[in-house]
């Protein structure tokens, strides 16, 4: 019966942090950071991001933008014109996260997958990390 126990907690303790199908709880992340990287958001790996200057973002406004967002299919692969390089702390390890400039959609590069945020909230994203952005220059 013990063992019983002990995984029903373990469940629990898994679902707090992603839904049902897996996608992850992005209003859980913490210590958001945008970089000014310029053209070379792209190829920069985690561990290089260190010498770069960055603009801790709110932890509230970020959960916000983020508390309705939907995961892509696997098939899908929005076009981006540019992206914002932010990384972020989900359950202890930190991933690099590329917001497109205009789209409203980000790509999570731990997980490979798109995902994209309420048209509602899509304007008022981008002035906040255009505004953020401003201060790292």
């Amino acid at each position: 019966m013990k063992w019983i126990e002990v995984l029903a907690v373990i469940i629990l303790s898994v679902d707090v942090h992603t839904n049902v199908r897996g996608q992850v709880l992005w209003k859980n992340a913490q210590s958001w950071k945008l970089y000014d990287a310029g053209d070379s958001s792209f190829s920069l790996s985690v561990d290089s991001l260190k010498g770069l200057r960055y603009y801790q973002l709110n932890t509230d406004s970020m959960k916000c933008f983020l508390d309705s967002v939907t995961l892509l299919p696997n098939d899908v692969q929005p076009a981006s014109m540019g992206a914002y390089l932010t990384t972020c702390t989900f359950e202890g390890a930190t991933r690099k996260v590329l917001i497109s400039y205009y789209a409203g959609f980000f790509y999570d590069e731990n997980t490979k997958r798109y995902y994209q945020i309420s048209s509602l909230k899509r304007a008022d994203w981008r002035n906040y990390l255009d505004a953020c952005l401003t201060s790292v220059q």
